[in-house]
């Protein structure tokens, strides 16, 4: 649905502040077009009292009033491949994602979202059921579509590609593509099965550019992974991915990005691998190949006996490349870490030798997967469980000789991270976590730290929450 040409920013004018919104066709009165100047004409949008509902597609800049509560019905469009335009969310606004109608947002290639939050009020994206009656998968999720490479295409000029789900294409030649600002935004209950076998994951960055800005973004709750990057360039500071059902930080397709401050808690009902990284599923060797930089990732598995448990804190595979540092990784039942498939090792490692290829880092990082529930090494080594039954080298020759500065303890240090109420991943006082001599990274987009894993003496994420439901 596509509305009428009208002024380049529409500002709703409201002053009543939103509970979960009333979503269930049963409103005392029937949904009309506002009545507000600002909306006189536009199809798509219509109103009951302090609710506004979007759904289509907009061809023009709009922003929403932080005071009415904004509920996305089916699948709402910002922008198609012809009018970029941007949608702006200022602070303390709530966005609901309508469950009759798998409600998604996507912002489409070429536009942009400036969604600028505060610690004090975060923009919230989250599910249209009542408080202790929402769960994963509730709406779809925040899919933005950008116009930086993928190695999806050959050449970019034969991009853009088609994104998961129906949501709209992305992908080009533009790696300092900007599509606008996420901060201080949080995501929950979100990942809805749009079919057979796709879900939307919490937050789907499809080649988005590093003219992005996404730092202090929380997703909580999601079904599928928390946040996954399709190819693209966009860095990433202070992510928090809690409760996903699959993977929390997640990559393809030949991300180059750069991410720094990382947590992931799995909580002890669901949930895969803490990273799962990939080249291109279908060309393991595909140019450019995934190969972002990450620095002070921390990574949790939370688990209870009884209940069935699985993943690993880092699944490599597929050919990925990648330079990751300062990580702390806990609890993950599969063991810390893995690497798949022979392209994958020979970024890392020449076996022969046992000397670093340079391509594939993973160095200062501080291993706390002992098991004592399903038996299994911290580093499991090489047999016919990867590396597609052909023998490498031993993946211990990776993590302890090929790389600096790895520990494996059965002492993870940090003050409660397994708490799912009220966690807190700072280390503990005296901790061999902090105090750390790190090399300094030569990009200076990194801010140096003296610890390992995301947080040091500050617990950068206090603005967030973490209700089960």
């Amino acid at each position: 649905m596509r509305p009428r040409s009208l002024p380049s920013v529409l500002v709703l004018l409201a002053a009543c502040s939103p509970g979960a919104p009333d979503t269930d066709g049963d409103q005392d009165t029937v949904d009309e077009p506002c009545a507000l100047p600002a909306y006189d004409g536009i199809e798509g949008v219509s109103c009951d009292g302090d609710v506004a509902r979007l759904q289509g597609t907009y061809l023009q800049d709009l922003e929403l009033d932080p005071q009415l509560a904004w509920v996305l019905v089916g699948g709402v469009f910002f922008g198609d491949p012809t009018t970029p335009v941007t949608l702006t969310i200022p602070a303390g606004t709530t966005i609901f994602g309508d469950s009759a109608t798998d409600g998604f947002l996507v912002i489409d290639r070429g536009s942009r979202i400036l969604a600028d939050g505060t610690a004090t009020d975060p923009i919230v994206f989250t599910s249209d059921k009542d408080p202790g009656s929402r769960a994963r998968s509730d709406w779809g999720g925040l899919v933005i579509n950008g116009q930086a490479p993928t190695n999806v295409c050959e050449r970019p000029e034969d991009c853009p590609v088609p994104g998961e789900a129906g949501t709209g294409v992305y992908g080009g030649a533009d790696a300092d593509d900007d599509s606008g600002v996420l901060r201080f935004v949080r995501i929950e209950f979100a990942g809805t099965l749009i079919n057979d076998r796709q879900e939307i994951n919490g937050l789907a960055l499809q080649g988005v550019g590093r003219g992005t800005v996404v730092d202090q973004v929380h997703i909580h709750m999601a079904a599928d992974d928390g946040i996954e990057m399709f190819g693209g360039t966009v860095d990433l500071r202070h992510i928090v991915s809690t409760g996903a059902g699959d993977d929390g930080f997640d990559w393809t397709d030949g991300w180059t990005g750069r991410a720094q401050h990382v947590v992931v808690q799995h909580h002890d009902d669901l949930g895969d691998n803490g990273i799962e990284a990939d080249n291109n599923k279908d060309d393991f060797e595909l140019l450019p190949w995934s190969e972002p930089t990450l620095r002070n990732v921390t990574l949790v598995k939370v688990r209870t006996p009884g209940r069935f448990t699985d993943g690993y804190g880092m699944l490599l595979r597929a050919g990925t490349a990648g330079h990751l540092h300062q990580l702390v990784v806990v609890n993950y039942p599969y063991g810390c870490a893995n690497i798949d498939d022979p392209s994958t090792f020979t970024h890392g490692i020449d076996c022969d030798t046992s000397a670093s290829n340079g391509s594939l880092e993973v160095s200062h990082a501080w291993f706390s997967c002992t098991d004592t529930v399903i038996p299994d090494q911290p580093f499991p080594t090489s047999d016919a469980d990867f590396n597609d039954d052909q023998e490498v080298c031993d993946i211990d020759v990776f993590f302890r000789t090929g790389n600096d500065g790895n520990t494996v303890s059965g002492e993870h240090h940090l003050r409660a991270p397994f708490d799912m109420v009220a966690p807190d991943w700072r280390p503990v006082d005296g901790a061999p976590l902090l105090g750390v001599t790190v090399p300094a990274d030569a990009d200076p987009w990194f801010e140096a730290t003296d610890h390992l894993g995301a947080m040091g003496s500050e617990n950068w994420a206090s603005w967030t929450t973490f209700a089960a439901d």
